[in-house]
């Protein structure tokens, strides 16, 4: 029987769930891990495995049956495809249940959540004084069900109660930064940087001729870059498989990720600069968008709403129990990493 410890990984070509399994497979002890990833085609099937040489399995989240089988194979599940997939996780849960049945000893489930949950209703036009620590269970128990927020984050929670799996769920708030090595960086790269929220920004920038925020664009959210991402999630990963800490899990298990805090106003502006810089728009001046733009640039005013939200979040757990401290925090480099993501969407833009 092999003695490697098995990690099913879901989203591994993604901007976060990419450059954190990278993370993990850099580990000091990975020569004892054996990775199937999920991926949907051949394509990105064949690049992995060129770039990491894992395992793969074709298939998706709506695919229940195959979520199970490979769950129920795992020592460890890393979900980082969908915050809300609510079906998706009770086929990953029902897998982990008849591991768990089986041989007795509980699976270990990372869950990517969203810091969205926090957001309200400022539209732009004020900094909310509220900043939620991940300590404070009440406010997050009382987190309304809504589109953003399925309550998933309830099923894992259950699920570590009822004793068959241990849960964390895992909510970094908007990540920024260039995530480089073999699976970025080889041959046939994983374009996951273009998926990200300052790459959004940036193509609606473009598309406008300057930046666009709503309201007065005085809503701050936490940013954390690629890196110290990845390296709260290995922190993580490392105490629950091996012991190198006491980690809370399941009720107690929300782990915030956040390293510093801007307002929508002060990110577009860097993004309007870098843009007047190469050429792509005139003004790097913010201007609000009006409710015809705010369709037009977001897809519905209801998405815009929640870009010009507050979600001031505090990551106290990571820190208090794991010794996490993000590397990146300071404000020239933040500027500097923002200017080379907008350079990176200025050149999707134009492929």
């Amino acid at each position: 029987m092999s003695s490697k410890i098995t990690i099913f990984y879901i989203g591994a070509t993604g901007y976060i769930g990419g450059s954190v399994l990278q993370a993990i497979l850099a580990h000091p002890k990975a020569d004892t891990f054996e990775v199937t990833a999920l991926v949907r085609n051949e394509t990105k099937a064949k690049a992995i495995e060129k770039a990491l040489g894992i395992k793969t399995v074709l298939g998706s989240l709506e695919d229940d049956a195959l979520l199970t089988e490979y769950s129920e194979k795992a020592d460890v599940v890393f979900q980082n495809a969908s915050a809300n997939a609510f079906d998706a996780t009770k086929a990953i849960l029902a897998g982990l249940k008849q591991r768990f049945d089986k041989t007795g000893k509980k699976p270990l489930f990372f869950h990517t959540w969203g810091i969205a949950v926090l957001v309200d209703n400022a539209l732009g036009e004020y900094l909310s004084p509220t900043v939620t620590s991940d300590y404070d269970l009440d406010t997050i128990d009382k987190l309304p069900k809504t589109i953003i927020n399925s309550r998933v984050d309830k099923l894992l929670v259950e699920a570590d109660a009822d004793g068959y799996a241990t849960t964390f769920i895992i909510a970094p708030a908007i990540i920024y930064g260039r995530p480089r090595g073999p699976l970025f960086d080889g041959p046939a790269p994983i374009s996951a940087l273009v998926t990200g929220v300052v790459t959004k920004w940036a193509a609606a920038a473009a598309r406008k001729g300057r930046p666009g925020i709503i309201g007065k664009g005085a809503n701050a959210w936490g940013y954390v870059h690629i890196d110290d991402n990845a390296d709260a999630y290995c922190r993580l990963f490392d105490a629950a498989l091996f012991g190198s800490a006491q980690v809370s899990h399941g009720r107690e298990g929300y782990f915030w990720i956040e390293a510093t805090e801007h307002t929508a106003y002060e990110v577009h502006k860097v993004i309007g600069e870098a843009l007047v810089a190469l050429g792509v728009i005139g003004e790097a001046e913010p201007a609000s968008l009006t409710a015809d733009e705010q369709v037009k640039f977001y897809g519905s005013e209801e998405y815009a709403a929640f870009f010009a939200a507050n979600t001031r979040s505090k990551g106290d757990r990571l820190r208090k129990e794991l010794g996490w401290a993000p590397k990146h925090t300071a404000q020239k480099e933040f500027i500097k990493d923002i200017k080379e993501d907008t350079e990176v969407a200025a050149k999707a833009l134009k492929a």
